[in-house]
């Protein structure tokens, strides 16, 4: 799915975005459990964490100021589901019937879309971790939530690339905390400037 295309962002970002997302989806388990150990480490490691959190706040008063909402959430869930694809194509190869992921993908996808039954919503999150978890295994299904949090964080660092300026609130260094986990399993995308 191509990011939603805007004035607001552009191409530059908006490339960088979609490159990390179809980089996503051609993650190996292995590289998916990298990811999730990358970004709960930035997240939940003390020292790292007043950095991240810092990151994170500043990064989403700028995007809700910079009228990028739309392309930031709909680029999070596109890597969310990047992420499955690269899954349950892992799976596949392996020789798991993957119809019953599909299904309560569709599931999940109508939830979000619906987003005013919350308890829908969870209860088809739910069964798609279940889902997850019965072709690809407990140990990579557990760590889909922080590698989500790593591709979620990579695309929104992508998004507001041109917007992180030396000396203000939401600066190069906060950047860098949010793509650093994508960093320990991808390149950065060639389209950004380093």
């Amino acid at each position: 799915m191509a990011i939603i295309e805007s004035m607001d962002v552009p191409v530059a970002s908006r490339r960088g975005a979609e490159e990390i997302i179809e980089r996503a989806a051609q993650l190996s388990e292995r590289d998916v459990v990298r990811l999730a150990k990358a970004a709960r480490r930035a997240c939940g490691y003390l020292h790292l964490r007043k950095k991240w959190g810092q990151a994170m706040r500043s990064s989403k008063d700028l995007i809700l100021s910079s009228n990028r909402v739309e392309e930031v959430e709909q680029a999070e869930a596109d890597g969310f589901f990047a992420l499955i694809r690269a899954l349950t194509s892992s799976a596949e190869r392996k020789g798991h019937d993957t119809s019953a992921v599909a299904a309560a993908v569709q599931l999940y996808r109508i939830s979000l879309e619906v987003r005013n039954n919350q308890q829908d919503h969870e209860t088809s999150l739910t069964g798609l971790r279940v889902e997850l978890r019965n072709v690809a295994g407990r140990r990579v299904s557990a760590r889909l939530g922080h590698a989500a949090l790593g591709v979620g964080n990579a695309t929104r660092a992508a998004l507001i690339w041109d917007l992180a300026q030396e000396g203000h609130r939401y600066g190069p260094s906060d950047r860098q905390v949010l793509i650093d986990p994508w960093l320990k399993v991808a390149k950065l995308p060639s389209c950004l400037p380093s």
